[in-house]
């Protein structure tokens, strides 16, 4: 269930797919999660769609799910 809560974060002065995995590695280290039951839902941002991050999320065995066009 979705809480809005911040797990993790990043900074930079762009958006890139580094700026993403960081952030998502920020959250597994602080939260510990078991990253089979997690689910990354996103926009299709060209971040979340670089094959750098849809990498990440596979070797974290995390789901990716992305919101329609539009």
């Amino acid at each position: 269930m979705a809480t809005k809560e911040i797990v993790g974060y990043a900074m930079s002065t762009s958006p890139n797919a580094q700026l993403a995995k960081d952030a998502l590695e920020n959250a597994i280290k602080r939260n510990q999660p078991d990253t089979n039951l997690l689910m990354f839902h996103s926009d299709q941002g060209v971040q979340y769609s670089a094959k750098e991050f849809r990498n990440t999320l596979s070797q974290q065995k995390i789901t990716q799910s992305m919101s329609r066009r539009g």
